[in-house]
């Protein structure tokens, strides 16, 4: 089984391939573009570097946010459209959940607070564990709360996380305890993505659609300021 996976939802956008034979190949690009030429164009190198053509996938999965509205849309519809034209399967994850995977791979913590910057002064997150196999398991939903609390919401022993590290720190009203925070960003991986969905596939998990996770309706950026 061949599995891609497509994430755009955060400033960092990455595509990853894992394949049959359990081999996985990933690539990255600065999303803030949200110019989906590199997607595609990295998309096509990931298939030619492993012989492949588009019809040799058979899981198309994508990132599904919470995170940037334009990039949400871009991954998401790619995901659907390729897994409609080869008679595949097109499967949805969160991409928090892979923010919170990477974070374990990072840090020790048992507890993985994901945050993001969901405008308006406000803020976005979720709450994930580390269960005994080493999985990120999400045990508070996606929410919003105001900017200058959310900083408040880092378990004991926990360490808060963000994909878009670099905004949401200079953000007006968020203060963070330096020594409870992750001082980068860690964006998706689209690997975690296709590992996982590789893993929900071979168990006979249920699958869910791509569909986007929008916590608040999107904020318009007027073409002239981006």
């Amino acid at each position: 089984m061949n599995v891609v996976a497509i994430d755009c939802s955060s400033p960092r956008g990455s595509v990853a391939l894992r394949t049959s034979d359990g081999v996985v190949a990933e690539r990255e690009w600065s999303a803030d573009s949200r110019d989906d030429a590199v997607m595609w164009a990295l998309l096509r190198m990931l298939l030619v570097d492993h012989a492949m053509d588009w019809d040799a996938v058979n899981v198309w999965v994508a990132g599904c946010g919470p995170g940037s509205y334009t990039g949400l849309r871009i991954g998401i519809t790619a995901a659907r459209v390729l897994a409609l034209a080869g008679n595949s399967v097109g499967v949805g994850l969160d991409s928090g959940w892979a923010t919170a995977q990477r974070a374990m791979e990072l840090v020790p913590a048992e507890q993985i607070l994901v945050v993001g910057d969901a405008r308006r002064g406000q803020a976005w997150y979720g709450l994930f564990r580390r269960n005994d196999a080493g999985l990120a398991v999400q045990i508070v939903p996606w929410s919003l709360c105001p900017l200058e609390k959310v900083a408040e919401l880092v378990p004991p022993g926990g360490v808060g996380c963000s994909p878009e590290w670099e905004r949401l720190s200079k953000a007006p009203g968020f203060h963070p305890d330096a020594s409870c925070w992750w001082p980068h960003s860690v964006p998706p991986s689209a690997r975690l993505l296709a590992e996982r969905a590789a893993e929900l596939v071979q168990s006979g998990e249920p699958l869910n659609p791509p569909t986007p996770v929008y916590l608040h309706p999107p904020v318009e950026i007027p073409t002239a300021n981006r």
